[in-house]
């Protein structure tokens, strides 16, 4: 719920802020899942933010403290046609980080 907040308000400054980019949000959910993904862009700009399942953040909401075994976190940009992302994953001792620029893991 934390970070569902967090992604909301951060997602209402990201509207004030780029009024003219196209902008979708869906939640959906099947019995016990439930997925969020929000996208905005530009021809020249994106920016989309994809989970699924209960992530808690630390303290200080700098970062993922957990997620639950079916859940993941993907965060993607991309500018002037350059790709950059991070895919969060559950693993036995913390959150699992993948960082992609374009389409190579980095």
């Amino acid at each position: 719920m934390k970070l569902l907040r967090t992604v909301l308000a951060g997602i209402l400054c990201l509207t004030l802020a780029t009024a003219s980019l196209s902008q979708d949000i869906t939640v959906s959910s099947s019995r016990d899942k439930q997925k969020f993904t929000y996208r905005n862009g530009s021809p020249l700009q994106s920016f989309e933010v994809e989970s699924r399942g209960i992530i808690t953040l630390t303290d200080d909401d700098k970062d993922v403290k957990r997620i639950s075994a079916d859940g993941y976190l993907e965060i993607e940009k991309t500018v002037f046609g350059s790709t950059r992302k991070i895919v969060i994953t559950p693993e036995g001792d913390g959150p699992k980080r993948q960082y992609y620029e374009g389409r190579s893991f980095a």
